[in-house]
This record gives C-alpha cells, sequence and structure tokens, in this order.
C-alpha cells in the first residue's frame, strides 16, 4: 500500500520546476499565513525527496527574512514552530546562517510563546556564522541575543555561559567600540544571572548596565527606555543583596510606582541605623521587582 506520504512525495518530485513554484507560491498576492504553513508542511512531510527538499531550501534561504517577519507578525499561529523545524533541516547549511547574521525582523526582548524555539534557533545560527568568520565584536552581539533567547526557554546555565563570553569578548574591545552593544551584554548577564538564582553575581553586571545606559540615554533620548529596564533589574539585584535603600533609588530612576518608591522610603526613615536592612521588598504591578529580560 501507498501511504499518502510516498504519494505526495511522487507529485511533488515529478513536478517541474518545484522551486520557482514553491518561492512564486509564498510571494502571491492574496496568501494566507495558513496557506504559507500548509505549503510548508507538505515540503517537510516529504522533504527526504531531493527535488522536494531543495525546493524549501530555496524557499527557507531565499524568504528567510520575509518568513520571520511574518512569523513574527502572527505569532499565535504554528508558523514559528513549522519555520524553526524546517531551518534544523539545514543546520548545516551556510546559506541561512549568513543571511539571519545580517539580520531578521525578530524583537530582541518580548518575544511571545510561540515564537521563543525559533528565536533560540536563529540567535545560535547567528552566533555559529560570527565564530566562523572571526568579527568578535558581532560575534558578542550574537552570543547577546542568544542569552536572552535561551533565557526565554528557561535554559538558563547556556543563557549565563553565552552572555559571560559576550562580555569577556567585550572587556578585549577597544573600550569606546560597540558602546551599545556592551551595555547590552551587561544588561543580558544581569538579567540572566537573576533569573538562574545568582543576585550577588549579578550586581556587579546590573551596576555597570545601569551605568552605561545612562550615559547613553543623556547623549540620544531613544536609550532611555534601555536605560529604565537597565536601572529596574539593578534595582532587583540590590535587593537581592538587601541594600533596600539603593534599590529603591535605581527603583526610581527605573521610572517605577513612584508609591511604592515613597512607601519603603518612609519605612527606611524610622529604621534606627543599627537595624538591618531588610530585603525581599515586593510590589504588585507594573512596577514590581520582577526581572527584565
Amino acid at each position: 500500500m501507498f501511504g499518502p506520504e510516498l504519494v505526495v512525495g511522487e507529485l511533488l518530485a515529478g513536478t517541474e520546476g518545484l522551486e520557482r513554484l514553491v518561492l512564486a507560491l509564498h510571494d502571491r498576492e492574496g496568501r494566507t499565513v495558513e496557506q504559507l504553513i500548509r505549503m510548508m508542511d507538505v515540503l517537510l512531510l516529504t522533504s527526504g525527496r531531493e527535488p522536494v527538499g531543495a525546493a524549501l531550501r530555496a524557499l527557507v534561504t531565499g524568504r528567510i527574512a520575509e518568513l520571520v517577519g511574518e512569523a513574527a507578525a502572527h505569532p499565535g499561529t504554528r508558523l514559528g514552530d513549522v519555520l524553526d523545524t524546517a531551518l534544523a533541516r539545514f543546520a548545516a547549511d551556510p546559506g541561512p546562517a549568513a543571511i539571519v547574521s545580517a539580520g531578521v525582523p525578530m524583537p530582541r526582548r518580548g518575544v511571545g510563546l510561540g515564537l521563543r524555539a525559533l528565536n533560540v534557533t536563529l540567535a545560535d545560527l547567528a552566533v555559529r556564522h560570527r565564530r566562523a568568520h572571526g568579527d568578535l565584536v558581532a560575534l558578542a552581539m550574537a552570543l547577546t541575543w542568544s542569552s536572552s533567547a535561551l533565557a526565554g526557554v528557561g535554559r538558563l546555565g547556556e543563557a549565563v555561559a553565552a552572555a559571560t563570553e559576550a562580555v569577556e569578548i567585550y572587556a578585549g574591545a577597544p573600550p569606546y567600540e560597540a558602546a551599545a552593544g556592551r551595555a547590552d551584554a551587561f544588561f543580558g548577564l544581569a538579567a540572566c544571572l537573576l533569573l538562574a538564582g545568582e543576585g550577588a553575581a549579578a550586581l556587579r553586571p546590573a551596576q555597570e548596565a545601569a551605568a552605561r545606559f545612562r550615559i547613553l540615554a543623556e547623549e540620544d533620548p531613544r536609550y532611555r527606555g534601555e536605560a529604565a529596564r537597565a536601572h529596574h533589574n539593578l534595582a532587583c539585584a540590590l535587593l537581592e543583596a538587601g541594600r533596600v535603600g539603593e534599590a529603591v533609588a535605581a527603583f526610581e530612576a527605573a521610572g517605577g510606582d513612584p508609591d511604592f518608591a515613597t512607601h519603603v522610603t518612609d519605612v527606611l526613615s524610622v529604621l534606627a541605623p543599627d537595624v538591618p536592612s531588610f530585603s525581599g521588598v515586593e510590589s504588585s504591578g507594573a512596577g514590581g521587582a520582577e526581572v527584565v529580560v
């Protein structure tokens, strides 16, 4: 008996100009996300047949930026997972990695659940490409991306390792090179360490990130959001260290809930100097002490 996979594979393998047809179907005006997913499902199902595998590779390589952008625009669909599976089929192929390294429209933060596996794969492709081509600053940027992506799926040990390597690379670079990337690397390391429960180790990189982003924000308002996030994580690290007064100041610098900050400051003001500062202060709502990745 012939199963449906074999039948579909035979039909596709015998289709003349399959690569051009697949690209044309992707580019067709009015094509829906669901139609794209169904087409990729069929190609994946029978990609063991060389003409079909070549067509899938042509789609992934030739339209990777568009595919990532569409997946990011439709996080509630299966497109992110389907694309992730397709990229895994060509993990050893340098083509997709080179294109991903050049830039794809995947957000670096706030990645939804449906895109997190794809985000890990894309970041890994970028790291492998940059590592193979020797551009250390570009590699550090890719490692920072990878650390955030890995943290997003709970692989915290790997996330800390990637973030640490990024910081170490920047430490060996000229001091004024890639200032934003350097600040972002410290931010990523602090966030990953906080998520891993290593608050004491997170304090120094959190301080570095906050200081560097504050300077960048003074020169360019576009970095104000990054500076606020960095100060928020610094507040978390200071709370972990029991340095509540400093944590309140960092929390205020992050634009946190002023009522919460005032409340903690009032409590501290009535404590005797020899009374140890309390830790573990929490706040509900948007101004709470939750780590920002």
